[in-house]
């Protein structure tokens, strides 16, 4: 659950996902001040650009950004008393009732670590006409041949990998890596002993191992939205574990963002 902002009319917005939050919030309309966000217990967050706005004197694109926490700015309930009025969501009646607890996620983390791809046309109450179901595997075909450049874990818990061709994948549920078929790791091993001399760092495992491999396939199970990736005997897979929060994410450099919903639906963007 995200909150933002509306502040040229003072008014309070709820969205369940923070996909649908930032597809709603245009991203030259965020850096123009036009939104402010908290999390789903009322954290304050930012906006961090990661491919800027188009501003070129004729015409205006919006760019690309990601929900970061902001330690520096008013929390939720410290602002409520300046907020005019909560638009219509099934969540909270009145804004005197925002001032409870919203849900957490099942680790107290909250998800804001995705990534926004805003250029599409705003509509009240529900997602764009951009957003579809899952019909067909374009999405997929677009992944094979990229290699992995890159794999960080995000502030938050968000496992993020970066593909060549600008392609990044982002995992906010449990992952597993397999080799030869056989379980490796698993990103609920980070920091167990396990009787080793140190802690496992499973994100540093999981770089060092896929770093330089290249996607050949792309598998999403059908009921569950589990995403499987395929770099020949090595296989990274990412788990629904919870059947309201977005499992994974993934971005393309055209504008394609393909969600795996909680409940095991895949919805595509662009």
């Amino acid at each position: 659950m995200i909150f933002a902002l509306a502040t040229d009319e003072n008014t309070l917005l709820v969205f369940t996902s923070v996909t649908d939050a930032m597809v709603y919030c245009e991203g030259i309309d965020v850096e123009d001040g036009g939104w402010s966000f908290w999390d789903h217990v009322g954290r304050a967050l930012d906006a961090e650009f990661h491919i800027p706005n188009h501003r070129d004197g004729f015409t205006v694109g919006s760019g690309s950004y990601r929900l970061v926490p902001a330690a520096d700015k008013a929390t939720l309930g410290d602002s409520l008393t300046s907020i005019g009025q909560i638009g219509d969501n099934p969540h909270f009646p009145t804004l005197s009732a925002v001032g409870g607890t919203p849900c957490k996620r099942r680790s107290g983390v909250p998800a804001w670590g995705l990534t926004n791809h805003s250029s599409r046309t705003r509509f009240a109450g529900r997602l764009n006409s951009g957003v579809r179901q899952l019909m067909d595997d374009s999405w997929t075909s677009q992944l094979i041949g990229q290699t992995v450049n890159a794999i960080e874990q995000w502030e938050g818990g968000t496992c993020a990998i970066t593909l060549t061709g600008g392609y990044n994948i982002q995992i906010e549920s449990l992952w597993r890596l397999l080799i030869s078929g056989t379980l490796k790791r698993t990103s609920q091993d980070e920091g167990q002993i396990f009787g080793l001399n140190e802690p496992v760092h499973a994100v540093s495992e999981l770089s060092g191992t896929l770093l330089g491999h290249t996607l050949i396939a792309v598998q999403v199970a059908q009921g569950t939205a589990d995403l499987t990736l395929h770099f020949g005997v090595l296989i990274l897979q990412a788990v629904a574990d919870s059947s309201g929060y977005e499992a994974w994410q993934v971005v393309g450099p055209s504008g394609m963002v393909a969600v795996g919903q909680g409940g095991g639906n895949v919805v595509v963007y662009g």
